[in-house]
């Protein structure tokens, strides 16, 4: 989370007066302005760094607290609905909800099984529609392979199945998803941090005089809708 908090009070004993009253309204003003520009240059570094692009859904994870003129700080946070992005950014042990993790086998880069558009995760209704089609689906380590946690997971029969006359195999049988896990480790490969604090300061210093502009502005059209009485 990205956290910014402003103390004008030494900036405005430089103002004249009319601007010092509309000082914490500008700064206020600028800040969320500035959040809202960090929030896009955010997504952008999603496409920069992430294999692929980001996903719409994972685009929308970037979220602002925006500032108020009583209350001079805002917020960029990632919400923890997208614990997947904490990983990518903070890195760290990933460790599965149940016993394994439950992670798509790959072959030649290819995933063995179609991924949900959210932040390329294996979809729920996947796992519980196959696991109970005993006759093309079986989640442990098939006979023959190595008593090794490498080999288990949730595999898929192809062809007729059983063995021929001669005892050998009628199909052939492929990893579908991994279960050999019980922890990984994340990389942090997304220093949103960074892209943050670089981005808010290349930002700020130009948006306080155009948010001081904004203000004037507004205080003239408040200005003459006054009706006195």
């Amino acid at each position: 989370m990205m956290t910014v908090k402003l103390d004008v009070s030494g900036f405005k004993k430089n103002l004249i007066e009319p601007l010092r009253r509309q000082a914490p309204f500008a700064i206020s003003h600028a800040i969320n302005k500035t959040l809202s520009a960090v929030r896009k240059d955010q997504i952008q570094q999603m496409d920069r760094v992430f294999d692929g692009g980001a996903v719409r859904y994972t685009k929308s994870s970037p979220r602002i607290s925006y500032s108020s003129k009583r209350d001079l700080q805002g917020f960029l946070y990632y919400p923890a609905e997208f614990g997947y992005m904490h990983d990518l950014i903070q890195g760290g042990t990933v460790l599965p909800k149940g016993r394994k993790l439950v992670e798509p086998a790959f072959t030649n880069g290819k995933s063995a099984v179609r991924l949900t558009k959210r932040g390329k995760n294996i979809p729920n209704k996947f796992l519980k529609d196959n696991k109970e089609k005993k006759d093309k689906f079986f989640i442990g380590i098939p006979k023959g392979r190595p008593k090794s946690d490498s080999y288990y997971g949730l595999w898929r029969r192809y062809g007729k199945g059983g063995l021929s006359k001669r005892g050998k195999p009628r199909g052939k049988i492929k990893l579908i998803i991994s279960m050999a896990k019980t922890k990984r480790e994340q990389k942090a490969i997304f220093h949103s941090a960074e892209y943050a604090v670089a981005e808010f300061n290349k930002r700020i210093y130009r948006q306080i005089p155009a948010s001081f502009r904004f203000a004037s502005r507004s205080a003239a059209r408040s200005t003459r809708n006054l009706r006195f009485r």
